[in-house]
């Protein structure tokens, strides 16, 4: 496993667990689906822990359930992550990935498993998927990327590295691929060192040039290394996802500014994240990366993962191990508490959405204006709960819902 990737979860144990598009295409694209002139904020000052749950209808107008073949089976939930192509066929991606109808009937799985030409012996992270080529990267352990149709078809093998450098295709969006490069290191006892580079990521277009780089504006920030033979990686954790079919969003972890796109031309903040100790939660994230880090700094107040959305920000907040949660900013306004569930107000199907452990575990699945998840069937038998379908178990696969955002 890559270490950002491990570091992270090591934390997690610790704790407990732009200014308009082209011209060509503005006939076409609405006021909303533009990219934004100027940042929206939004305010976390005064946010609380609250046992009280939040309420799904501040961001969400309607939810709809897609019942799953029952065979095969489906994994822990966590362990999931969703994509769509553009014909609406859904991918349940783990260490398979399952291909389904929009109705959520088991299509096929893309690949083999195995150590022969075109299978997959030891996949560990999500596949990557290019919907505007109709294919998805599936990267063996320690080896190049697999290259598949959406269809299953082996296409080739696809180098990952430049001499000792890895390349990590993040994600493409209209055909455009975000990436970084990557190296394993051992910094020596008192070395100083952003592993993050000078760039958080790169963008190519589909004829490979670069046209964008995300800059990193603290750079200039260093850790120095404690020298206990840790093995670091540059890059951290970014959070990206897709506000609208014309409207990207990118945040690297620990900045406080979620940058907006329509083409990668022009790249503007889009949100303004307000804290009152912001300005030391990147330099802790710098020292974090070289392993500089103690139980008391892993269990430091910290603003985690997010989701851009058009109406706010989803957001996961840490105070201490018994309090973290998660809660929704919405756009220009301020958030005042956090809580482990979301209640649902909007129908009688499932009382309570724990969008706290999917924002952690990023199973959530961003589309135009919707949120995509996965529930447990036996979720709709609990007390106040009631099924979606009739023949539904609760030893049926999980439920896939998909939230309908304001």
């Amino acid at each position: 496993m890559k270490a950002h990737f491990l570091l992270i979860s090591i934390i997690l144990s610790i704790i407990t667990c732009s200014c308009k598009n082209k011209a060509n295409s503005a006939s076409t694209v609405t006021v909303d689906e533009t990219i934004a002139l100027s940042p929206q904020k939004i305010d976390l000052t005064d946010v609380e822990y609250s046992e009280t749950p939040q309420l799904l209808s501040d961001f969400v107008d309607s939810i709809e359930y897609i019942r799953l073949s029952d065979q095969p089976l489906i994994p822990d939930t966590r362990k999931v992550r969703l994509s769509e192509d553009v014909q609406g066929n859904l991918y349940l991606d783990f260490n398979e990935i399952y291909k389904y109808t929009p109705r959520g009937k088991y299509l096929k799985s893309l690949f083999k498993q195995g150590q022969g030409p075109g299978e997959i012996y030891a996949k560990y992270i999500p596949g990557i998927y290019n919907k505007a080529e109709n294919y998805v990267l599936v990267k063996n352990h320690n080896a190049p990327y697999n290259k598949y149709t959406l269809e299953g078809n082996f296409i080739k093998t696809v180098d990952a590295q430049i001499d000792s450098t890895n390349i990590e295709v993040l994600t493409y969006w209209k055909n455009y691929e975000i990436f970084r490069y990557e190296k394993d290191i051992i910094l020596q006892k008192g070395e100083a060192a952003n592993l993050d580079s000078a760039y958080f990521c790169q963008v190519k277009d589909k004829t490979g040039k670069i046209i964008y780089r995300l800059p990193n504006h603290h750079f200039d920030i260093k850790a120095t290394s404690p020298g206990r033979g840790t093995i670091v990686l540059l890059g951290g954790v970014i959070d990206y996802g897709e506000i609208n079919r014309n409207l990207f969003w990118i945040r690297p972890n620990y900045v406080d500014t979620v940058y907006s796109t329509s083409d990668w031309t022009d790249v503007r903040p889009y949100y303004i994240i307000q804290r009152n100790n912001r300005a030391a939660d990147y330099a802790w994230s710098v020292r974090m990366k070289v392993g500089d880090i103690t139980r008391e700094d892993a269990e430091r107040e910290q603003l985690c993962n997010v989701y851009a959305l058009k109406s706010g920000l989803l957001f996961n907040y840490l105070f201490n191990p018994k309090q973290q949660g998660a809660g929704f900013c919405p756009a220009n306004g301020k958030s005042k508490t956090i809580s482990r569930l979301f209640k649902n107000d909007i129908d009688s199907y499932c009382p309570s959405i724990d969008l706290w452990q999917a924002i952690a575990y990023k199973t959530l699945y961003q589309k135009e204006d919707y949120l995509y998840l996965l529930i447990d069937a036996f979720k709709f038998f609990e007390e106040g709960a009631k099924s979606p379908f009739p023949d539904l178990t609760e030893e049926s696969n999980p439920v896939l819902v998909k939230l309908k955002l304001k």
